[in-house]
């Protein structure tokens, strides 16, 4: 009888996994087991775009429910086996996992090596993805002027793309700026175009974080009422998401 090899053992086992998919509405770890599996024999079998693929599809389901190291690990499990074209999309999602660990320095490291990546692929989409998280860093450092002047070339440069997507998270994001200035209208200007702009789009996540922040800024202006009905919004879309950390910040923030 002839010997099975790991590779053919491997094979199997990655077609099997994939082919059972995900369950239609994954809630826990548990339902993402099959695309977990698939993903490591993938990677194993040395199918690294295929092993890529199953982490940007994993990733819509470990980033919001908190499992951050799970993402960075498998990112940074495959990140050495790609190409220079898919590099700065890999380094770009482990730079977002230490910006959300509150790690300012190591985030920007990773987003500078991405941004300079990007550029040297050409790769406009990125190059506007990755202004802005920058300008996040600068942002949460309390560096407004230089926020917003991120924010801005990447604004212009989402508005040559016509990436209404990026336009209206980058019109919330400017609106951030305005809120911390105390430009109150500003804010809210800037903050209900992005509103508009998500909901015409239908991307139900944007939606909680623009009505996240017309709360908080509602609640700057002691208007709690108003602020009550934007953070209700925001906090029923994070719970049908399965969002725990964003509901964890979003009530951190309120007290009703």
């Amino acid at each position: 009888m002839r010997r099975v090899s790991c590779a053919e053992l491997w094979a199997a086992a990655f077609a099997y996994y994939r082919a059972l998919g995900l369950p239609e509405n994954p809630k826990t770890l548990e339902d993402l087991q099959p695309l977990l599996e698939a993903q490591y024999f993938a990677f194993q079998l040395g199918n690294y775009s295929e092993a890529t693929s199953l982490i940007y599809q994993l990733e819509k389901y470990l980033n919001p429910w908190g499992y951050w190291a799970l993402n960075k690990e498998l990112c940074e499990q495959v990140l050495p086996h790609l190409d220079r074209a898919s590099q700065p999309y890999i380094l770009q999602r482990i730079g977002f996992m230490y910006c959300g660990w509150g790690d300012w320095n190591q985030a920007e490291t990773y987003y500078q090596q991405a941004l300079d990546l990007a550029k040297a692929e050409k790769d406009q989409g990125l190059i506007a993805g990755l202004q802005g998280q920058l300008g996040d860093i600068e942002r949460k450092r309390g560096n407004w002027d230089a926020a917003e002047q991120l924010y801005r070339q990447s604004l212009e440069l989402r508005t040559e793309l016509g990436d209404r997507s990026g336009i209206a998270s980058t019109w919330g994001l400017l609106g951030d700026i305005e809120q911390y200035r105390g430009n109150w209208d500003a804010a809210e200007r800037l903050y209900r175009q992005s509103l508009e702009l998500r909901t015409e789009l239908g991307d139900r996540w944007s939606v909680g974080v623009s009505n996240e922040g017309l709360a908080l800024l509602a609640r700057d202006r002691n208007n709690l009422e108003l602020a009550r009905q934007h953070y209700t919004i925001a906090r029923d879309i994070y719970i049908q998401l399965g969002a725990v950390k964003a509901i964890e910040i979003l009530d951190s923030n309120f007290d009703f």
